[in-house]
């Protein structure tokens, strides 16, 4: 299967239990570090900001912000906020990226989502003292999206302990990561493999990936230390307006299918950046 997407060591206040079976209130935001090669590319940060990417934040837009478009400030914990991200910053060159996650709904006021944006936007820098901070929303098509779930499918694909650096295995063409951190994990849906392809696909051809890329992309994935299977991204860099201006977009994601499967894959996502 495919599907087209739009894009960790620390969470905080999730999951642990409190006194007898009674849960600990959950917060309505995560906070991520921001730390590999991988995590930067994922973010679409540009190199030269992307040394001072220090954190990431994602925020249950639909516990946030009501179908009215009314902000509840209270469900966001701006305090509780502002202490996760604290020790990501000392007020120099610090950058934080922040997603505001709902489903998508006729009639849902955008104009709440930008707004809700801003404000972060603006805690983050002028209030907590990052040098910029870059926010959007990110709309769910699944109507069964749960953000909770989400968060909590990402922490268990890792082992405790285990994140490691996600370098990449490089070529001129193509960068394959091993997938190895919760926040990675989060950004692919649960990815175990990001194929980054750098060269930008070619409409109009019988194959959009050509020859020498595909064989590029074969032999580092089998190069790559893979812990499964199960799925694998690709990461389209420059987009895919030129395929979509020429009715391509099908037949270059069958191709793209057909080649996770050929890797081994079970199944296969792509994202433009």
């Amino acid at each position: 299967m495919h599907q087209i997407c739009c894009l960790i060591l620390v969470v905080f206040s999730f999951g642990s239990a409190a006194r007898g079976d009674d849960p600990v209130p959950r917060d309505n935001f995560a906070v991520y570090p921001v730390t590999t090669p991988l995590q930067r590319t994922l973010l679409s940060w540009s190199d030269e900001e992307g040394s001072e990417l220090k954190a990431y934040v994602s925020v249950n837009g639909e516990a946030v912000v009501n179908a009215a478009g009314l902000i509840d400030e209270r469900a966001l914990k701006l305090a509780s906020l502002r202490n996760a991200l604290k020790p990501y910053t000392n007020r120099e060159n610090e950058a934080a990226v922040l997603t505001i996650h709902w489903k998508s709904a006729p009639g849902r006021n955008q104009d709440a989502g930008q707004l809700l944006v801003w404000g972060l936007e603006g805690f983050a820098v002028r209030d907590i003292g990052f040098k910029t901070a870059r926010g959007w929303v990110t709309y769910h098509n699944d109507r069964d999206f749960d953000w909770a779930k989400t968060i909590d499918a990402a922490k268990r694909k890792i082992v405790a302990g285990a994140d490691q650096s996600e370098e990449a295995l490089d070529s001129e063409f193509v960068n394959v990561y091993p997938v190895q951190t919760e926040l990675s994990r989060l950004l692919t849906g649960n990815a175990d493999c990001v194929v980054d392809v750098l060269a930008p696909p070619e409409g109009g051809e019988e194959l959009m990936l050509k020859p020498i890329i595909r064989k590029v992309i074969v032999r580092l994935v089998g190069q790559a230390d893979l812990r499964d299977k199960k799925a694998v991204s690709f990461l389209i860099k420059g987009g895919m307006g030129k395929i979509q201006q020429q009715g391509g977009v099908e037949k270059y994601m069958k191709e793209l299918d057909d080649l996770a499967k050929e890797l081994g894959f079970a199944g296969s996502s792509v994202s433009a950046r």
